[in-house]
């Protein structure tokens, strides 16, 4: 026996075709005991997979992980044989194809509440679901068209949930997701998710603190004007007080006889004096009697 007979090869999945960092299964089967089976890229004479075979075994699995683009291509099995220090091959299979897709399932999206409906203050919670690997990934949330926050998730998780709490501002908002696998040293993205509405309702009790600020303010303003008007009678009392005892400044003091305070004016008759004095027995006024003289000394006033 110069050489083996040609194995054949078959492959899972059977159409060949996996998603990026995604592995297949090569079934390489033989007719005649070996004891080591060879997985070969095409045009390519080093091995890109060897397993030992016992001498019980015909069908020996080959695996390839972790494919990625450049995987893409057709594949082929071999068997050899040692038999007393001298080496037997058999043919190459027939060739099997192998597509590897960079681009990954597209992410799911739920929100809880399912309504999407919040009020400010509550937190509403995302949940992006995907298809992550062994060697785990990144999950992406992404809000209107920006990227909100991100997530590692340890492989091989399938989802991530992500609480939004900043719900202190209310409006709409549109939220998506995505993720990504960690394929030897890169990160290749999903597809986003549909789009989810997130809105953020003013909450039941913004109603009453704003009658309450209503109420305290309406107070407030009372208060204010009640102290402005007791200032405003304190000033005008006092103005009064002022112009009164200015009014009742002390003059000159008299007194009558009934005890109130007049003022007393004398005029006196100085010429009607020194007459008298310089003639006191001096002829009388032609046609007068002494009754019918009369002499004004002086006049008092009194006001």
């Amino acid at each position: 026996m110069d050489k083996l007979p040609e194995p054949t090869l078959s492959i899972e999945p059977a159409s060949g075709v996996v998603t990026v960092g995604e592995r297949v299964q090569f079934n390489c089967t033989s007719s005649y005991p070996a004891h080591i089976s060879h997985l070969y890229k095409k045009h390519s004479i080093y091995p890109a997979d060897s397993q030992n075979v016992s001498d019980s075994e015909r069908t020996v699995i080959l695996t390839l992980a972790d494919l990625v683009p450049e995987d893409s291509k057709e594949y082929s099995c071999s068997f050899e044989k040692t038999v007393n220090g001298k080496v037997y091959q058999s043919d190459r299979s027939a060739f099997v194809g192998v597509t590897v897709k960079e681009e990954l399932p597209k992410a799911d999206i739920s929100v809880d509440p399912p309504s999407g409906v919040v009020s400010r203050g509550e937190a509403i919670r995302v949940t992006c679901v995907g298809s992550i690997l062994a060697h785990g990934g990144r999950f992406h949330l992404h809000r209107e068209d920006e990227e909100d926050r991100t997530l590692d998730v340890p492989g091989p998780q399938q989802s991530a949930n992500f609480t939004i709490s900043d719900t202190n501002t209310t409006g709409t908002w549109n939220y998506s997701c995505s993720y990504g696998r960690m394929v030897k040293g890169r990160e290749y993205h999903s597809p986003r998710s549909d789009g989810v509405r997130v809105t953020v309702k003013p909450a039941s009790s913004d109603g009453d603190g704003d009658k309450d600020y209503n109420k305290g303010t309406e107070d407030m303003v009372v208060i204010v004007g009640v102290c402005a008007a007791l200032i405003l009678i304190f000033l005008l009392t006092g103005l009064a007080i002022f112009i009164h005892h200015k009014k009742r400044a002390p003059g000159p003091p008299s007194t009558d006889n009934n005890g109130s305070d007049e003022l007393v004016y004398a005029s006196l008759n100085t010429a009607a004096l020194n007459r008298t004095a310089a003639s006191p027995t001096r002829a009388l006024s032609p046609g007068r009697t002494a009754d019918e003289e009369i002499c004004v000394y002086a006049e008092i006033k009194i006001r």
